[in-house]
C-alpha cells in the first residue's frame, strides 16, 4: 500500500531500485519450469524513459488511481518460437496488493465480454451500454463489440445492456466466470 507522504514513497523506491541494480540475472535456483536450465541467462534493468512504458500515467490510469512515482522494471527471458502454446482467452483479470505480512489488502477485478446478435457471435454489437446495476457502472462497446469493466467486484451482478434500436436486456453474470459475451 503506497504512503501519502511523498518523500516515503521516494526513500521506498529508492531502496527498491538499490535491489533490482544488484541483480541484473535471476539467479538459477530462482528460476522454475521451463525457464530452469534454459541455458541462457534471465536479464534485468530498469526501462529508460523511452523504453516501453513511455508515460507512466497510462498504467495508473488503467487502475483508475492518481499517478504515483514508479518504476519500470524489464525482464527479458528467452522464448522457443518452435513452440506453440494455446490458452483461453482471459476474461477475469485480477490484480492483487498485499501489505507488508503477505495479506491482500486490495483486489481489483476487470472483466470483458463482447455484445454480439443471438445466435451469431460474428456480429457485433457497437456502441452498445451494458450497466453493471448493483455498483453503477457503465461501460460502451467498441467497434469490435468490446467492453470492459475495471473495477468490478467478485461475486453476483446484473448487467443491463442498451443497444441502438434494441430493447433493454438484463443479464445476470457471476465474477469470476469463463465468458461475459451477450447476446441481444
Amino acid at each position: 500500500m503506497w504512503t501519502n507522504d511523498t518523500a516515503d514513497q521516494h526513500r521506498l523506491l529508492s531502496h527498491i531500485l538499490a535491489t533490482l541494480f544488484r541483480h541484473r540475472e535471476i539467479p538459477d535456483e530462482l528460476l522454475h519450469g521451463s525457464l530452469a536450465n534454459t541455458g541462457y541467462p534471465i536479464r534485468t534493468h530498469t526501462a529508460q524513459p523511452d523504453g516501453v512504458l513511455r508515460n507512466s500515467a497510462d498504467f495508473w490510469s488503467a487502475l483508475d488511481n492518481q499517478l504515483k512515482p514508479s518504476i519500470s522494471y524489464m525482464v527479458t527471458i528467452p522464448v522457443d518460437l518452435d513452440v506453440a502454446v494455446t490458452a483461453p482467452e482471459v476474461r477475469t483479470k485480477v490484480l492483487a496488493f498485499k501489505d507488508t505480512e503477505g495479506a491482500i489488502s486490495e483486489e481489483v477485478v476487470q472483466i470483458d465480454g463482447k455484445v454480439h446478435r443471438k445466435g451469431k457471435p460474428d456480429e457485433v454489437i457497437p456502441d452498445a451500454t451494458i450497466l453493471a446495476k448493483e455498483l453503477q457502472m457503465t461501460a460502451t462497446t467498441d467497434e469490435a463489440g468490446k467492453y470492459l469493466f475495471r473495477k468490478m467486484r467478485f461475486g453476483s451482478h446484473t448487467l443491463e445492456v442498451q443497444a441502438p434500436g434494441e430493447e433493454k436486456k438484463q443479464v445476470p453474470v457471476t465474477v469470476p466466470s469463463a465468458s461475459y459475451d451477450i447476446e441481444l
